[in-house]
């Protein structure tokens, strides 16, 4: 459910991403098995040529999966390191490169004046605040805000400047158990969500007026698509399409989906969906009116 409910937000937030279905998978083995469940799955659809076709018009930009231990990392002025660390799926131009490393430099090498200059050149801005935005409010910490990867980054041809997106979500709402326990990733801080934050989005936040148009996009999203009570009813209505088919995943699957549906937590599940966006709720509203900073977390703790 956490990929289907994190993909709709993402989309209603007006960011480009994958659709999501769910399957029922079967094995069929002429003359030995008919049709032998094998349990239910979510499909995702791809990010690729036909993806960008569909929503830009046009495939020409470059298309990365980045997988660098450090957002938009700088390796140096040679593409080769690039290749490795920021994992091109369409085939770069010289002009394509380049932009890539310049922009790495600017981030990691250029004076704040310097950057809060020309980073609007190189950065949709506005779309970069709005998939921050949701991204900490779904405490998606398996993402570029924790290990730096499980997201596309797309350099969009008219524009010529580079666009966030989402992807692989299943430890989105606070289950991500590397970083943090579930508590503090419930409360997780809106300006600092890691100890460590990855050096893009602390230096566009620090650009003037970027924080408070964030702000203002997770005030907007908390009154509208993350709302509680929409929020609450996208629950049940998920739970109540998917729940007749949990099953197939094994003769306990009912009871252990029905502890993710709990207001509160189990012994034996600690991140149920209604109770992170309540306490989520709690929490971003005390950051918003200054009687809380929220929590960082990092790995390990």
């Amino acid at each position: 459910m956490r990929e289907p409910l994190s993909y709709e937000l993402f989309r209603e937030a007006g960011i480009y991403c994958s659709r999501v279905g769910y399957a029922r998978v079967s094995l069929t083995i002429s003359g030995k098995v008919d049709r032998q469940p094998h349990g239910l799955y979510t499909v995702v659809e791809q990010v690729d040529k036909r993806f960008l076709k569909d929503r830009y018009g046009s495939a020409k930009g470059l298309l990365m999966k980045p997988s660098t231990f450090g957002a938009f990392r700088y390796f140096g002025e040679e593409w080769d390191e690039y290749q490795i660390g920021f994992v091109p799926k369409t085939k770069p131009t010289e002009e394509q490169k380049q932009r890539v490393i310049e922009f790495a430099r600017l981030i990691h090498k250029s004076k704040d004046d310097v950057f809060e200059e020309k980073v609007e050149s190189y950065l949709d801005v506005d779309q970069f605040l709005r998939f921050l935005a949701v991204n900490v409010l779904l405490t998606n910490l398996d993402s570029f805000l924790g290990g730096n990867q499980n997201h596309y980054i797309y350099l969009e041809p008219e524009s010529n400047k580079f666009q966030f997106l989402p992807w692989d979500m299943d430890h989105s709402f606070g289950a991500f158990p590397l970083m943090g326990d579930s508590n503090a990733r419930r409360r997780l801080s809106i300006d600092r969500p890691v100890t460590d934050n990855p050096p893009i989005i602390d230096r566009v936040l620090q650009v003037s007026g970027n924080k408070e148009k964030y702000h203002a996009y997770i005030e907007e999203y908390m009154n509208t698509i993350f709302d509680e009570e929409v929020m609450l009813k996208k629950i049940e209505s998920i739970g109540t399409f998917v729940r007749p088919m949990v099953n197939l995943n094994g003769d306990d699957a009912e009871s252990r989906f029905d502890q993710v549906l709990a207001e509160e937590p189990s012994w034996r599940e600690q991140h149920p969906l209604k109770y992170f966006v309540k306490v989520r709720h709690e929490s971003i509203r005390a950051q918003l009116n200054g009687s809380s900073h929220g929590q960082s977390v990092g790995f390990g703790g």
